[in-house]
Protein backbone atom coordinates (compact mmCIF):
# COMPACT_ATOMS: atom_id res chain seq x y z
CA UNK A 1 0.00 0.00 0.00
CA UNK A 2 1.34 3.33 -1.41
CA UNK A 3 2.59 5.52 1.92
CA UNK A 4 1.77 9.26 1.83
CA UNK A 5 5.45 10.49 1.15
CA UNK A 6 4.92 7.83 -1.80
CA UNK A 7 1.96 9.38 -2.94
CA UNK A 8 3.68 12.85 -2.64
CA UNK A 9 7.05 11.77 -4.88
CA UNK A 10 4.33 10.69 -7.73
CA UNK A 11 2.30 13.35 -7.80
CA UNK A 12 5.47 15.89 -7.87
CA UNK A 13 6.87 13.92 -10.51
CA UNK A 14 3.95 14.00 -12.51
CA UNK A 15 3.37 18.02 -11.97
CA UNK A 16 7.05 18.42 -13.43
CA UNK A 17 6.15 15.89 -16.64
CA UNK A 18 3.34 17.89 -17.28
CA UNK A 19 5.68 20.76 -17.09
CA UNK A 20 7.65 19.52 -19.12
CA UNK A 21 5.20 18.34 -22.05
CA UNK A 22 4.03 22.43 -21.66
CA UNK A 23 7.67 23.83 -22.65
CA UNK A 24 7.90 21.33 -24.91
CA UNK A 25 5.13 22.36 -26.85
CA UNK A 26 5.37 26.12 -26.67
CA UNK A 27 9.03 25.51 -28.20
CA UNK A 28 7.33 23.75 -31.18
CA UNK A 29 4.50 26.41 -31.28
CA UNK A 30 6.77 29.28 -31.29
CA UNK A 31 9.32 27.48 -33.57
CA UNK A 32 6.45 27.29 -36.06
CA UNK A 33 4.88 30.31 -35.68
CA UNK A 34 8.47 32.13 -36.33
CA UNK A 35 8.92 29.84 -39.46
CA UNK A 36 5.71 30.59 -41.16
CA UNK A 37 6.72 34.28 -40.50
CA UNK A 38 10.44 34.53 -40.47
CA UNK A 39 13.17 32.55 -42.69
CA UNK A 40 14.77 30.46 -41.38
CA UNK A 41 18.34 31.91 -41.11
CA UNK A 42 17.02 34.79 -39.24
CA UNK A 43 15.23 32.87 -36.54
CA UNK A 44 17.79 32.82 -33.19
CA UNK A 45 17.46 30.82 -29.69
CA UNK A 46 16.88 33.92 -28.38
CA UNK A 47 13.44 34.53 -30.88
CA UNK A 48 12.49 30.85 -29.69
CA UNK A 49 13.06 31.74 -25.73
CA UNK A 50 11.05 35.27 -25.84
CA UNK A 51 8.23 33.96 -27.58
CA UNK A 52 7.84 30.53 -25.46
CA UNK A 53 8.58 32.74 -22.33
CA UNK A 54 11.48 30.25 -20.93
CA UNK A 55 15.26 30.83 -20.49
CA UNK A 56 18.12 29.77 -22.95
CA UNK A 57 19.08 27.80 -20.05
CA UNK A 58 15.92 26.00 -20.39
CA UNK A 59 16.08 25.65 -24.15
CA UNK A 60 19.28 23.69 -23.37
CA UNK A 61 17.89 21.10 -21.38
CA UNK A 62 15.45 20.32 -24.20
CA UNK A 63 17.52 20.80 -27.41
CA UNK A 64 21.15 21.41 -27.65
CA UNK A 65 20.80 23.52 -30.97
CA UNK A 66 18.24 25.49 -32.70
CA UNK A 67 18.90 22.82 -35.76
CA UNK A 68 17.60 20.38 -33.54
CA UNK A 69 14.47 21.64 -32.68
CA UNK A 70 13.77 22.46 -36.54
CA UNK A 71 14.53 19.02 -37.32
CA UNK A 72 11.93 17.77 -34.65
CA UNK A 73 9.31 20.16 -35.95
CA UNK A 74 10.42 19.10 -39.67
CA UNK A 75 9.93 15.35 -38.77
CA UNK A 76 6.36 15.96 -37.45
CA UNK A 77 4.98 18.37 -39.94
CA UNK A 78 6.47 16.80 -42.93
CA UNK A 79 7.59 13.18 -42.26
CA UNK A 80 4.74 12.13 -40.13
CA UNK A 81 2.35 14.20 -42.19
CA UNK A 82 3.62 11.95 -45.26
CA UNK A 83 2.47 8.91 -43.42
CA UNK A 84 -0.45 10.04 -42.60
CA UNK A 85 -1.24 11.08 -45.99
CA UNK A 86 0.02 7.36 -47.16
CA UNK A 87 -2.54 5.45 -45.23
CA UNK A 88 -4.98 7.63 -46.12
CA UNK A 89 -4.94 7.56 -49.58
CA UNK A 90 -4.17 3.77 -49.51
CA UNK A 91 -7.84 3.09 -47.60
CA UNK A 92 -9.87 5.73 -49.30
CA UNK A 93 -8.69 4.66 -52.76
CA UNK A 94 -8.72 1.68 -54.92
CA UNK A 95 -6.30 2.49 -57.95
CA UNK A 96 -3.04 3.42 -58.04
CA UNK A 97 -4.33 6.49 -60.26
CA UNK A 98 -6.36 7.98 -57.55
CA UNK A 99 -3.95 7.06 -54.91
CA UNK A 100 -1.18 9.01 -56.53
CA UNK A 101 -3.45 12.04 -56.96
CA UNK A 102 -4.45 11.86 -53.79
CA UNK A 103 -0.95 11.89 -52.19
CA UNK A 104 0.30 14.43 -54.42
CA UNK A 105 -2.29 16.25 -53.99
CA UNK A 106 -1.93 16.18 -49.98
CA UNK A 107 2.05 16.47 -50.67
CA UNK A 108 1.24 19.94 -52.39
CA UNK A 109 -1.29 21.46 -50.42
CA UNK A 110 0.96 23.22 -48.12
CA UNK A 111 3.23 24.70 -50.16
CA UNK A 112 -0.32 27.38 -50.72
CA UNK A 113 -1.45 26.95 -47.48
CA UNK A 114 1.67 27.84 -45.61
CA UNK A 115 4.24 29.20 -48.02
CA UNK A 116 6.81 30.09 -45.71
CA UNK A 117 6.78 27.41 -43.10
CA UNK A 118 7.31 24.65 -45.68
CA UNK A 119 9.96 26.59 -47.82
CA UNK A 120 11.74 26.96 -44.36
CA UNK A 121 11.27 23.09 -43.38
CA UNK A 122 12.09 22.42 -46.74
CA UNK A 123 15.41 24.17 -46.74
CA UNK A 124 16.19 22.99 -43.70
CA UNK A 125 15.55 19.07 -44.98
CA UNK A 126 18.17 19.95 -48.21
CA UNK A 127 20.59 21.65 -45.87
CA UNK A 128 20.85 18.72 -43.70
CA UNK A 129 20.93 16.01 -46.91
CA UNK A 130 23.77 18.11 -47.89
CA UNK A 131 25.46 17.20 -45.43
CA UNK A 132 25.10 13.92 -46.28
CA UNK A 133 23.98 13.02 -42.69
CA UNK A 134 22.30 9.42 -41.49
CA UNK A 135 19.29 11.26 -40.24
CA UNK A 136 18.76 12.99 -43.65
CA UNK A 137 19.63 9.51 -45.43
CA UNK A 138 16.87 7.62 -43.37
CA UNK A 139 14.46 10.42 -44.04
CA UNK A 140 14.90 10.12 -48.10
CA UNK A 141 14.71 6.40 -48.00
CA UNK A 142 11.58 6.48 -46.00
CA UNK A 143 9.78 8.76 -48.74
CA UNK A 144 10.80 6.88 -50.96
CA UNK A 145 9.46 3.43 -49.46
CA UNK A 146 5.89 5.15 -49.29
CA UNK A 147 5.86 5.66 -53.01
CA UNK A 148 7.44 1.69 -53.89
CA UNK A 149 4.94 0.54 -51.47
CA UNK A 150 1.93 2.25 -53.46
CA UNK A 151 3.42 0.88 -56.78
CA UNK A 152 4.45 -2.16 -55.72
CA UNK A 153 0.17 -2.77 -54.89
CA UNK A 154 -0.35 -0.87 -58.12
CA UNK A 155 2.10 -4.26 -60.22
CA UNK A 156 -0.01 -6.27 -58.70
CA UNK A 157 -2.92 -4.98 -60.41
CA UNK A 158 -1.22 -4.62 -63.21
CA UNK A 159 -1.30 -0.83 -63.41
CA UNK A 160 2.04 -0.07 -63.01
CA UNK A 161 4.75 0.50 -66.41
CA UNK A 162 6.33 -2.95 -66.88
CA UNK A 163 8.97 -1.10 -68.14
CA UNK A 164 10.40 -0.37 -64.81
CA UNK A 165 10.57 -2.01 -61.18
CA UNK A 166 8.59 -0.05 -58.74
CA UNK A 167 11.55 1.10 -56.93
CA UNK A 168 13.12 2.91 -60.18
CA UNK A 169 9.70 4.53 -60.41
CA UNK A 170 9.92 5.62 -56.64
CA UNK A 171 13.60 7.05 -56.49
CA UNK A 172 12.36 9.25 -59.83
CA UNK A 173 9.19 9.72 -58.55
CA UNK A 174 10.66 11.70 -55.37
CA UNK A 175 13.76 13.04 -57.30
CA UNK A 176 11.52 14.81 -59.55
CA UNK A 177 9.32 15.96 -56.57
CA UNK A 178 12.53 17.41 -54.97
CA UNK A 179 14.25 19.07 -57.78
CA UNK A 180 11.24 20.85 -57.79
CA UNK A 181 11.44 22.11 -53.98
CA UNK A 182 14.70 23.02 -54.58
CA UNK A 183 13.84 25.68 -57.29
CA UNK A 184 11.04 26.48 -55.70
CA UNK A 185 12.91 27.64 -51.99
CA UNK A 186 15.52 29.26 -54.70
CA UNK A 187 13.62 31.12 -56.78
CA UNK A 188 10.90 33.39 -55.63
CA UNK A 189 8.79 33.67 -59.01
CA UNK A 190 9.40 29.93 -59.47
CA UNK A 191 6.04 28.53 -60.77
CA UNK A 192 5.42 26.13 -58.30
CA UNK A 193 1.78 25.49 -58.25
CA UNK A 194 1.89 25.23 -62.40
CA UNK A 195 4.86 22.86 -61.90
CA UNK A 196 3.19 20.60 -58.99
CA UNK A 197 0.40 20.25 -61.64
CA UNK A 198 2.52 19.35 -64.76
CA UNK A 199 4.29 17.44 -62.28
CA UNK A 200 1.42 15.10 -61.16
CA UNK A 201 0.78 14.88 -65.00
CA UNK A 202 4.82 13.77 -65.98
CA UNK A 203 4.09 10.82 -62.89
CA UNK A 204 0.77 9.41 -63.77
CA UNK A 205 2.51 9.28 -67.73
CA UNK A 206 5.33 7.13 -66.80
CA UNK A 207 4.24 5.37 -63.82
CA UNK A 208 1.26 3.65 -65.08
CA UNK A 209 -0.06 1.46 -67.87
CA UNK A 210 -1.56 3.58 -70.99
CA UNK A 211 -5.24 3.61 -70.71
Amino acid sequence: MPTAQTASKEKSSSLRERNKQRIHQRLHETAITLLSRTELEQITIEDICEGAEISKKTFYNYYPSKHDLIEAISQSLLLDASRRHFDECMSRFSTTRERLLCFLQKQGSNLSDKPLLERNLIRHAMLDLSQSSDSSGKKMENQIQLFEKMLEAGKQRGEINPAFSPRFLAEMIDGAINTSAIHWIHFPDYPVNKRYRELKQFILDIALTPP
